[in-house]
């Protein structure tokens, strides 16, 4: 029972830090897909008809093929037919119909960079404790283990090695995913390319260059605003538990 506990302990820190950022990678995955149809979206707006919107759609078929343009989504594709309905809204210019779908994107982006804020305001100082701790604790319970002899129970090596498993696993589930988002939070220029830009140059091209200077400012989740959360971490933390290991053991050898 006290095993349970324990381990549902250091799930529960790290399994929220899992779920937002898997909540925060979705987001990223649906602004990407605006970001790709801005200019569909455009078009939609402006009222086109099938041709247009049939021409559009083959210009982006290539880029539509990529792979790996979302980390956990999959794009469905709506039938041009229903997007000929028409709407209050339709039957504008190109210049105001892509400044509303634009806009829309910028305002998304915003919100994720906002809640990535909150998000590293409120778990920044506790991944700072927490790494110290995973670090002391990988150091301790290998050098119990190294300290442990014939006499020792079976079943105590192998409750040491369940928390071993336990603070190696928590450290992987907050590297990892704040290493996604960090990746993700970089793609997004990358996705606004993926448009056919190059049938409105010159009305979109100051509007895509300010975006992408802006998008270019990645957001890295840290701990404590000393280090960065990446699986780069994750490895420096494992070299630095156990080289206080050997510390340890030549300490206690000379001892």
């Amino acid at each position: 029972m006290g095993q349970i506990q324990v381990a549902a302990s250091f799930a529960s820190s790290s399994g929220l830090h899992m779920v937002l950022c898997v909540l925060i990678s979705g987001q990223y995955d649906v602004l990407f897909c605006s970001l790709k149809n801005v200019l569909a979206t455009s078009y939609v707006l402006m009222g086109a008809n099938m041709a247009e919107l049939s021409q559009l759609q083959a210009e982006q078929s290539v880029s539509d093929a990529e792979p790996s343009q979302y980390a956990y989504s999959l794009e469905e594709q709506t039938p041009l037919r229903e997007l000929l309905q028409p709407t209050a809204e339709s039957s504008r210019d190109f210049a105001t119909a892509f400044r509303q779908s634009f806009v829309h994107c910028i305002q998304h982006h915003r919100y994720i960079v906002a809640a990535l804020k909150k998000m590293e305001r409120f778990y920044s100082p506790i991944w700072f404790v927490k790494i110290g701790e995973v670090t002391f604790l990988m150091c301790l319970v290998a050098f119990v283990s190294t300290k442990s002899t014939s006499a020792n129970s079976f079943m105590r090596m192998v409750s040491l090695g369940q928390y071993l498993l336990l603070v190696l696993y928590e450290l992987f589930i907050i590297c990892y995913f704040a290493d996604i988002v960090f990746q993700n939070s970089q793609r997004c220029g990358e996705a606004l390319w993926r448009s056919p830009w190059q049938r409105h140059l010159k009305e979109v091209r100051r509007d895509y260059l300010l975006f992408m200077l802006n998008s270019r400012r990645q957001f890295q989740l840290t701990a404590g605003k000393i280090t960065n959360l990446n699986v780069e971490r994750l490895r420096g933390t494992i070299t630095t538990a156990f080289s206080f290991l050997t510390l340890l053991q030549k300490m206690d050898s000379r001892g």
